[in-house]
């Protein structure tokens, strides 16, 4: 049980589309395809969160490392509780104030632990995201969805409503 980084290929052409997009070649047989550099997108190194408690710190998630390759798909699979959402929002820099992060998480490059907050609220809406599984549920049934995707949008630009919606 626990954190498990895993893919499932359905068939063996999945393997050779998937070496056409990231070496950007293509497999003959009896050729030697020049391979070119992949770009790391994204790369968690020894990721733990802790959150501090009143008796004793608990341990959410434990040494988490992966990869994610430009063109590539990783789906974080476990049990229940077992830490995915937490790997997420540690990525995104939305763990609670009582979290603990220890490891690296490098985007294109950048350490997001040691960005500030601005410079990471710039990079959430403009590079990456987090689509929750019940994603849906997080709208306000009270409010339109315009209304909440403007105000999300206002959030992170100096715009009019007006401009929001278009």
């Amino acid at each position: 049980s626990g954190l498990v980084d895993i893919y499932y290929p359905r068939n063996l052409s999945y393997y050779t589309n998937r070496f056409n997009i990231l070496y950007g070649t293509s497999i003959r047989r009896g050729s030697k395809p020049a391979i070119k550099k992949v770009l790391t997108m994204l790369e968690v190194r020894d990721l733990t969160v802790k959150y501090r408690t009143e008796a004793e710190p608990i341990r959410a998630v434990e040494n988490v490392s992966f990869k994610l390759n430009r063109n590539e798909i990783v789906g974080l699979v476990g049990e229940s509780g077992c830490g995915k959402s937490t790997v997420g929002q540690a990525i995104l820099g939305l763990l609670p104030p009582n979290a603990e992060i220890e490891g690296e998480i490098i985007f294109k490059g950048d350490d997001l632990l040691k960005l500030s907050q601005n410079e990471l609220r710039k990079k959430r809406m403009e590079e990456v995201a987090w689509i929750t599984q019940s994603s849906m549920n997080a709208f306000d049934p009270v409010y339109t969805v315009e209304s909440q995707l403007v105000e999300a949008i206002q959030e992170h630009r100096d715009m009019t409503k007006n401009e929001a919606v278009d």
